[in-house]
């Protein structure tokens, strides 16, 4: 049900391990740590301006990290979902920053 996710040697705010939550940039990297660690999860793929836009910022709120690309042994790097976002976004072509800009506003009026 849900994300896969660990708990972090970080703590958040109340002094409680943070949660890690576990997103693949490629599904064979999905498929593998899913094999290993998360056999009752699915593994499935979402828009890159879902998770730019709609997963990342909440997550921020939760204070839950991001785990991109872990490994089946359950290691990787865990990043701050605005860091992680910030870094997505630098490496975006100038035609995808103005596209999603613009699908951001459109988002934002509804």
């Amino acid at each position: 049900e849900g994300v896969a996710f660990c708990d972090s040697d970080a703590d958040d705010s109340d002094g409680l391990p943070m949660s890690v939550m576990l997103f693949f940039s490629d599904e064979a990297y999905a498929r593998r740590c899913q094999a290993a660690n998360f056999e009752d999860h699915e593994v499935r793929s979402m828009p890159l301006f879902d998770f730019l836009y709609q997963w990342l910022p909440s997550m921020t709120a939760d204070e839950a990290l991001v785990g991109p690309n872990w490994t089946q042994d359950l290691a990787g790097l865990e990043l701050d979902a605005f860091e992680l976002r910030e870094r997505i976004e630098a490496a975006l072509t100038e035609e995808q920053q103005e596209s999603y800009a613009e699908a951001y506003r459109e988002m934002d009026r509804s």
